[in-house]
Formats: structure tokens, C-alpha cells, sequence
């Protein structure tokens, strides 16, 4: 897999893949075509890719999906 390109101009874009993030329209695409995420699914991508490049545990994620609210352990799965 090829790295995380942050493309600074006046948005931010994380670009991968084919695949492009833009995270203030939360709009993901595969080469140019609009792929549909559930705002729960996109939050948790954009945690990633921010945070590539480092071990994640699960309970980081889930603190930062989900803050103090009170989840299941089967959430990831669903």
C-alpha cells in the first residue's frame, strides 16, 4: 500500500490508493466516483488515516468514535 498523501491547499485532502478523503465536505471517492460512507464509518476512516503509520487499540478508537457513550464489543464487527 502506497503512503497517505496530505494535500495542503485551502482544504485538506488525504489522498491513497486511488482514493481521496476530504474531510470538511466528508466526501470519499475512488478514482473521481463518490463512494457512500455511514457518518460512523467515515469518522473511524478518517481516524486512520490520520493516524497512520501507528498502532491503534481498540479502545483508542472507540473513545475517539465514541466518547463517553456506552458501547457494545461487538461494534466493530456490525
Amino acid at each position: 500500500m502506497s503512503s497517505v498523501h496530505l494535500i495542503p491547499k485551502n482544504k485538506t485532502l488525504y489522498r491513497f490508493e486511488g482514493f481521496e478523503m476530504d474531510p470538511i465536505n466528508r466526501v470519499f471517492t475512488n478514482a473521481g466516483k463518490p463512494i457512500f460512507l455511514h457518518s460512523r464509518t467515515f469518522n473511524l476512516l478518517l481516524y486512520m488515516v490520520r493516524n497512520c503509520g501507528r498502532l491503534m487499540t481498540k479502545d483508542e478508537l472507540m473513545n475517539a468514535l465514541w466518547g463517553d457513550t456506552a458501547v457494545e464489543e461487538g461494534t466493530f464487527s456490525s
